[in-house]
């Protein structure tokens, strides 16, 4: 699922990643980064901006472990000097 966050300067954000699926149980991918960082452990991110102020994101893809169906989406970060 697509999320929007905004964040003041280049702190670091953490959150969860959120996907659905008949399974329930999934299995998260980083596929593109820009403007920062994104550490990964499962569903949980932190995000580092490298830039003062403008526009950040990052993509990912969940895959259901069980039927191994996958959706992509976008975390998009608006970085606040």
């Amino acid at each position: 699922k697509d999320l929007s966050l905004s964040i003041c300067g280049k702190n670091p954000v953490s959150g969860k990643l959120i996907s659905s699926g008949a399974s329930g149980n999934h299995t998260y991918t980083i596929e593109s980064v820009v403007n920062g960082q994104v550490e990964l452990n499962g569903a949980d991110f932190v995000f580092n901006p490298s830039i003062d102020a403008g526009k950040a994101e990052f993509v990912y893809m969940a895959t259901d472990i069980v039927t191994g169906c996958s959706s992509r989406a976008k975390v998009a970060i608006t970085v606040h000097e």
